[in-house]
């Protein structure tokens, strides 16, 4: 295991390897997220405490966003919240860095029904381009209830998605966009089907 010091400097031979990894899966535009041992269990969930950095292109600007989301793991808010839900200090962040994909929408998929605990409904909120903008709750996203046994569509709420993400930046959506459905029923099967995994 390496790791990056809580300023966020990287020793060279690091900086090196991870820049060899970088151009090893084609260079281009990533995504630089940061994955904690203790996020997302029963008790607590971290999304939003830590640091993603879409769209990152080119060798310095890879390092930095790696920077960046690493000393997110000290931030105050971070440290606190982690204090507060009874979570032990320890370095157990990881860093992953991702191709980026041309999403046309995304989202996240639930795999009970948080309304109501049935798990025989699986629940999608998803938005057109990409989800970032969903899960900071910066949009009124698309909602979907989807049956786990067939992947048929038990409700759908078609949201306002007024801004979009994609990989040139973030945009106010169309007019035609916010009445736009972010998901076929053929995508919502395939969620519940994946989800039902």
């Amino acid at each position: 295991m390496r790791t990056i010091g809580e300023d966020g400097l990287l020793p060279d031979d690091l900086a090196r390897e991870l820049l060899s990894a970088y151009h090893s899966i084609g260079a281009g535009s990533v995504a630089v997220r940061s994955s904690a041992v203790e996020e997302d269990s029963a008790d607590h969930s971290f999304s939003g405490v830590y640091e993603t950095r879409l769209n990152v292109d080119g060798d310095e600007h890879v390092l930095e966003a790696v920077r960046q989301c690493w000393q997110a793991y000290w931030h105050q808010s971070a440290v606190v919240y982690r204090r507060d839900a009874g979570v032990p200090e320890s370095p157990g962040l990881a860093l992953l860095v991702q191709p980026m994909l041309p999403a046309l929408s995304a989202g996240v998929v639930f795999t009970a029904n948080p309304a109501n605990g049935h798990l025989g409904e699986v629940v999608v909120n998803a938005t057109l381009g990409l989800a970032e903008p969903l899960v900071a709750g910066q949009v009124d996203a698309d909602q979907f209830v989807v049956r786990r046994a067939d992947g048929g569509v038990l409700s759908r709420h078609i949201g306002k998605k007024e801004i979009t993400l994609n990989a040139l930046g973030t945009s106010d959506s169309s007019p035609r966009a916010v009445q736009q459905s972010s998901l076929s029923d053929g995508n919502c099967a395939n969620s519940g089907a994946g989800a039902a995994r």
